[in-house]
């Protein structure tokens, strides 16, 4: 049965989605210094996201399942 053969769990990202419209280097690269630095998700996405949107989702777009490089 293909049940069987599937696993209960299943490791899963939750992603989220930094709209940019201009694609300036050094918007990009401040934003990787603000993640790296360890500044919440939630902070960075308001401070960069050019989305209209960002407030009322802060750019959560949920959960995925995690395929990793051994997706066929």
């Amino acid at each position: 049965m293909v049940a069987e053969e599937i696993p209960r769990v299943q490791a899963q990202v939750h992603l989220y989605e930094i709209v940019l419209f201009d694609r300036d280097p050094e918007i990009r690269r401040a934003i990787e210094r603000d993640l790296v630095s360890g500044n919440p998700i939630e902070n960075v996405i308001l401070e960069h996201s050019q989305d209209p949107n960002v407030r009322r989702d802060l750019g959560d777009r949920g959960w995925f399942p995690f395929w990793g490089d051994n997706r066929d």
